[in-house]
């Protein structure tokens, strides 16, 4: 697709010198722009409330939980083979990256509602997890 845009004179010098330096065409880095700008389909700005908040509750099931608890217990106990030492920290990354993730959507919820997460969490009577 083509499409002409006009630019301000300093954002034009801006681009061409990026293009420049990086040795691609000056359509390259506008292309680059506009994809880390634009919103991907799966991304949070483009999901609605509902689809926010279902992935804001999505959750482990009940025995990755009682699994973690267990393997905790055995670290504390000092008895932690090597193997569940690999599996606690596996349990351990899991569980991290879900927290990550779901901020990223209580983010944009608590934006679009014009409050903070922390009020919105409160509101939703969500409590941090404690990862160990």
């Amino acid at each position: 697709m083509t499409l002409v845009v006009d630019l301000p004179p300093e954002t034009e010098a801006q681009t061409r010198k990026v293009a420049e330096a990086e040795g691609v065409d000056v359509s390259t880095v506008l292309e680059e722009a506009l994809r880390a700008y634009l919103p991907t389909a799966g991304s949070p700005q483009r999901m609605t409330e509902a689809d926010l908040l279902r992935n804001i509750n999505l959750g482990f099931p009940e025995q990755f939980w009682r699994r973690y608890r267990e393997l905790v217990a055995e670290r504390r106990a000092g008895t932690l083979t090597p193997e569940q030492q690999a599996e606690l920290i596996t349990f351990s990354d899991r569980a991290e990256q879900r927290a990550a993730e779901r901020l990223v959507y209580l983010t944009e919820l608590a934006a679009r509602r014009g409050t903070s997460v922390r009020s919105l969490m409160n509101e939703l009577g969500i409590r941090p997890v404690r990862v160990e």
